[in-house]
């Protein structure tokens, strides 16, 4: 009888474990993304060189030869063209800029308020950066605007509790895309989506004449190793600052003018896309009533097993 109370016990113990984890740690990836967003902000505010002053004055010289690499590399892409591989192949060539830090490739964050997501952004979309946050994929422009520029940033549907790019679909015409670096926020409008196949990767080059960001990532949903790649292409508003509080506002209150997408490209089966549909509700369900459940139900096992031992 002890033993049958002792494994009731710790069969209790590890479904009330189950329980918390499960239920806390997608809050915990986005608390911890959420604390190195905060952290590159405080970097690009200067926040870190407020009581020293030769280390500001340094890191603005870093900073402006940075952005000089930058624009030289952008400049380079439109002169001798652009080699891409897909992101998700392991085999990612070096971004030829060196004075990004080759450990910690950050350049700044992206925020985007349709899909609920603030993530910071690498130079390189490694398969290390891509857990990480967004990346800007390699042989795309950098991403600090300019003509004849189109920084292609890659994330995963989701990994391992964080959102990321699970909501891209999402996007709608003229949905928001703010991408902020070391020197300026620039601001960009989503015009037009794409199903494209993982070979398809002249569709992500640059468009003469045009300031672009593209939203890339896989398709559909949970699909391991699926050949299709979701790409949303979204064009630079204006060339001025902006701040992010004021254009949310102005966001927020202008949900009329937006549109749903027309998703061009590659004729995915019907089915495929309300399984996905389906998948992505059910899983924001489970995401809080299923670990609710197992709590619920180890606490009555531990207090119907109290009260059989009473009797």
């Amino acid at each position: 009888m002890k033993r049958r109370n002792c494994v009731r016990l710790i069969v209790g113990i590890v479904l009330i474990l189950a329980g918390v984890v499960w239920y806390f740690y997608p809050s915990y990836r986005e608390w911890k993304i959420d604390a190195h967003v905060k952290k590159v902000k405080s970097s690009i505010e200067g926040d870190a060189h407020i009581d020293n002053a030769p280390e500001e004055k340094e890191d603005e010289t870093l900073k402006s030869t940075l952005y000089d690499e930058m624009c030289v590399y952008n400049d380079r892409l439109v002169k001798d063209g652009q080699i891409i591989t897909d992101a998700w192949n392991c085999e990612q060539p070096p971004v030829s800029i060196p004075s990004i830090d080759s450990a910690d490739p950050v350049i700044g964050y992206i925020e985007i308020p349709d899909m609920e997501v603030t993530l910071p952004l690498y130079v390189g979309a490694s398969d290390t950066n891509l857990t990480k946050g967004a990346a800007v994929l390699s042989g795309t422009s950098m991403p600090i605007g300019g003509i004849n520029t189109n920084s292609v940033i890659c994330a995963h549907r989701g990994w391992h509790g964080s959102a990321f790019f699970r909501n891209i679909e999402n996007m709608k015409t003229g949905s928001y895309v703010y991408v902020v670096n070391p020197w300026q926020t620039l601001v960009y409008k989503a015009v037009s989506a794409k199903i494209i196949t993982s070979g398809q990767i002249g569709e992500v080059f640059i468009q003469p004449g045009k300031d672009m960001v593209t939203l890339f990532s896989c398709y559909p949903y949970t699909h391991a190793r699926t050949p299709y790649r979701y790409v949303v292409y979204c064009e630079r508003v204006e060339d001025d600052t902006y701040n992010i509080e004021e254009t949310h506002a102005q966001n927020d209150g202008n949900d009329g003018e937006k549109q749903q997408m027309v998703v061009e490209g590659e004729n995915i089966n019907p089915s495929v896309k309300r399984s996905e549909q389906q998948l992505l509700f059910w899983e924001s369900i489970l995401r809080i009533y299923l670990p609710i459940t197992v709590l619920v139900t180890a606490l009555l096992a531990f207090v119907f097993s109290g009260k059989k031992k009473k009797k």
